[in-house]
């Protein structure tokens, strides 16, 4: 058995011991048999095809109706070394969105994240699973390298950069209008596994693929998508006491740093003994290891419950 990725499976039956058989319409028996499962490109792409147009005409319609109701398409063909394939069977599987999707999706949007939708699945099918959480941005029927493709162009395609202030434009270059987009992409399989590795922050669950779980650098403990909710407002929280923990060191070291070189010395007739600015500079890193427990009680129970639900690797 092989496999291709995006695309689905091919298997060679051989059968030995016995007669030769004939399995397929209008076909001379054979002893060797190809079996196909996958998705209608996969079958497309091996030649098979329906044994005949009314079958073609009332299966193209039943697939129709299944890509409108968000199912995704399985179907098995067969075909001999001697002849072309066959379409067997078609099966549509629901893959219903989950639960709290659209809330995610609604969120990560109202933040100003950019959402896309990148999946193998036929068009129709991912535009209607699309629609149901509200997501714009579908990108459909695409290979696992396409996927890693898609990645690295929403990287150079960037973002656009807020009009900095006055003061801020005598530092920056002139006519930059945007800058690299930084991807997150969420995936739990092998065909997922291309693109986790393009992107800068890849995310996985932990009940993927093992390809995809080393993949990733984050991993949801729980399938919850609202987690994602909070790994973005837990990072932004942390990267704010980092600015707010280097303002703190500069203003603080700025002050006492020249206090105790006795700079001020010949104005206050003061100086500080090293003993005390060997104090003053532990408590400066005190006060830097505790600048985050200045929350509330009620938001750091919020955190710890919601921070069951994460992973870092």
């Amino acid at each position: 058995v092989t496999e291709t990725p995006g695309r689905g499976l091919q298997a060679i039956v051989r059968i030995n011991n016995a007669e030769a058989l004939n399995l397929l319409p209008n076909e001379k028996p054979s002893s060797t048999y190809k079996v196909f499962i996958g998705n209608v490109k996969w079958l497309q792409e091996n030649g098979c095809v329906y044994s005949s147009h009314v079958t073609k005409r009332k299966a193209s319609s039943t697939i129709q109706s299944w890509q409108e109701s968000g199912y995704s398409l399985v179907l098995i063909g067969l075909s001999s070394q001697t002849s072309k394939g066959y379409i067997l069977a078609q099966m549509g599987i629901a893959d219903y969105p989950r639960p709290d999707a659209a809330k995610t999706v609604s969120e990560l949007t109202a933040r100003g994240f950019e959402v896309w939708m990148i999946t193998g699945d036929n068009p129709v099918t991912a535009k209607t699973i699309a629609n149901q959480i509200g997501i714009v941005n579908v990108l459909a029927e695409v290979t696992p390298e396409v996927k890693a493709e898609k990645i690295k162009w929403l990287q150079r395609k960037g973002v656009p950069v807020k009009p900095p202030n006055k003061f801020l434009q005598l530092f920056k270059r002139k006519n930059v209008q945007t800058r690299r987009a930084i991807v997150a992409m969420i995936g739990d399989g092998i065909n997922d596994s291309p693109a986790l590795a393009q992107s800068d922050l890849p995310i996985s669950i932990s009940t993927a693929t093992d390809v995809a779980i080393e993949s990733a650098s984050i991993i949801l403990t729980r399938s919850t998508l609202t987690s994602l909710i909070t790994l973005v407002t837990l990072a932004k929280a942390i990267i704010w006491r980092i600015r707010y923990n280097f303002l703190w060191a500069y203003i603080y070291n700025s002050l006492a740093i020249p206090i105790a070189a006795g700079v001020f010395f010949p104005v206050f007739k003061y100086g500080l003994r090293p003993e005390i600015a060997s104090l003053a500079m532990v408590v400066s890193s005190l006060a830097k290891i505790g600048s985050p427990m200045v929350n509330s009680n009620s938001d750091q129970e919020s955190e710890r419950s919601e921070m069951k639900n994460i992973a870092g690797f």
